[in-house]
């Protein structure tokens, strides 16, 4: 993924969230405030329940960034089989 903000224009990182394969950062602007690589925008460092706000945003985040692992414990079987467990899943599909 290319990150669409970097730390000369936006900041310096903050916070990186990832899955071992997908990650998302976090930035701290000059203003303090709280921006992701993907636009999301969280507000200031110093408000009130940022710390809530990043770790509901990372959960969420998880849920839909699964990676190789996440998947074989969905489907039931390793890691080296994920891409024929989805393409069986999708053919029961039709």
């Amino acid at each position: 993924m290319s990150n669409i903000f970097d730390e000369d224009t936006f900041g310096k990182p903050y916070r990186i969230i990832s899955n071992g394969e997908e990650s998302v950062n976090i930035y701290q602007k000059q203003d303090g405030e709280l921006i992701s690589d993907e636009g999301d925008s969280f507000g200031n460092v110093n408000d009130d329940g940022i710390d809530d706000r990043l770790d509901s945003f990372e959960s969420e985040w998880r849920e839909t960034h699964w990676n190789k692992s996440d998947w074989a414990d969905y489907y039931g079987c390793d890691e080296n089989q994920v891409d024929d467990c989805m393409d069986d899943d999708i053919k029961d599909c039709y």
